[in-house]
Order: structure tokens, then sequence, then C-alpha cells
């Protein structure tokens, strides 16, 4: 991962405990994967506080979210969101917010019809609040949409062999 000079973040459900991520008891598959996570310099962003596993009386620590430095320092409000789910883990929930600065170029004012993107987001949104990760997906689905709307065809064809 770092040969490829790119920043990820893993998250999942490892089924692994290790205080690192809040566990009080560390086991086997903790310990692997903290070793897993040093050799490639990935950070634990679990905030610890409240368990991402429930069932019954039995609470557990075992999904967590990685990531590499340069996103670490862009992970903000990471938390777990208790609730009355269809499944036994918890959400996660965390923003990641950078500083991006836009680099103007000549072409793209040519490229995007921000007035247009604008109205589509507007319609398409409104003003949405997104609790629900199959309402995020069916957004993320709809603003796919309005930008491939929203962005016209090269002129360019691809040239036929």
């Amino acid at each position: 991962m770092r040969a490829r000079n790119r920043e990820i973040i893993i998250a999942g459900d490892f089924n692994a405990k290790a205080a690192a991520w809040g566990s009080p008891v560390t086991d086997n598959r903790g310990e692997h994967l903290m070793d897993w996570a040093a050799e490639l310099s990935l950070n634990v962003i679990n905030a610890n506080e409240t368990p991402t596993f429930e069932r019954r009386s039995s609470k557990s620590f075992i999904d967590i979210t990685w990531a590499t430095d340069t996103i670490t320092r862009q992970i903000q409000n990471w938390k777990v969101i208790t609730g009355e789910f269809r499944t036994d883990h918890n959400y996660i929930y965390y923003e990641i917010g950078r500083d991006i600065k836009v680099r103007k170029e000549r072409g793209l004012k040519h490229i995007l019809d921000r007035a247009k993107f604008t109205t589509r987001l507007q319609v398409a949104f409104g003003n949405t609040h997104v609790d629900d990760p199959s309402i995020f997906i069916q957004s993320i689905t709809a603003l796919n949409k309005e930008c491939t709307i929203s962005v016209p065809k090269g002129g360019r064809l691809m040239p036929y062999w």
C-alpha cells in the first residue's frame, strides 16, 4: 500500500479484541491485527467509548477503523451510533474533511454546467439529513447520476480497431 503512495481507510468487522480499540482484553487475533497494522503504518481510529457489537448481554469492540497517517488527520467525529438496527453491530459514523484547494483550470468552466448541477442537486436532495446507511447509498447513487447528467460528454471519439 505504501509503495503505491496511496492513503487508505480500512473498516470492518475484524472479530478481534485489543485494548488499542477499546476491548478490556487482547486476544490472539487482536495481536496479529496490531502487528499487521504496525507493518503497514495504519492507525486505529476507534474512539473506544461505545461497543461496536451488542447482542443481549454481550458487548464488544470488534469493528475497527484503520487509516494511514494523512487520512487519520482528516477523520473527525468518529463515533458509534447505537439504536434498533437489524444487525448486532452498531453503525460507525465519521467525517472526512480536508482543506481542498480548487485549481482553476482553463477548461473546467466548459466541463461543468454549475447552475444545472446545483439545480439538479437541490431537486434531488433538498435539505436531507441521513441516518440510515441505505438512504446514504441511494443518495450517493443519485449524486453520481446528477454528476453524469451535468457533465457533458467529451468530443473525442474512441478509435475503432
